[in-house]
């Protein structure tokens, strides 16, 4: 079985003035996401996490969603881009894939 591994941090800088800041947010999704790209944290969760306001998640969130690195429900539910980041096995890189693309975001 081969393995998928993808670490496209520098999109951060490329794909948007400004976004930049959210990478704390990027990093803690990188560090937290399951072997599909999913991860359910709520806004509140996050603030408390990275011990900065809710508002600034908000921010870094539509940053993060503007810049198609994420998606994001309003529950908390979030898909990183598996073609921004990844590390699994071809197969669920496949899974992962499909399941950003249907995967409806709030933002």
């Amino acid at each position: 079985m081969n393995n998928v591994s993808i670490n496209k941090i520098d999109v951060l800088n490329e794909r948007r003035k400004g976004l930049r800041p959210a990478t704390s947010l990027f990093n803690f999704y990188r560090d937290n996401v399951d072997g599909l790209n999913r991860i359910h944290k709520t806004k509140d969760e996050l603030a408390a996490r990275l011990r900065v306001s809710r508002r600034t998640i908000s921010n870094w969130t539509r940053a993060l969603v503007d810049a198609q690195v994420i998606k994001f429900k309003y529950s908390g539910s979030a898909r990183l881009n598996p073609e921004v980041y990844f590390s699994g096995s071809e197969e669920d890189f496949k899974k992962a894939i499909s399941e950003y693309e249907t995967f409806r975001s709030d933002l």
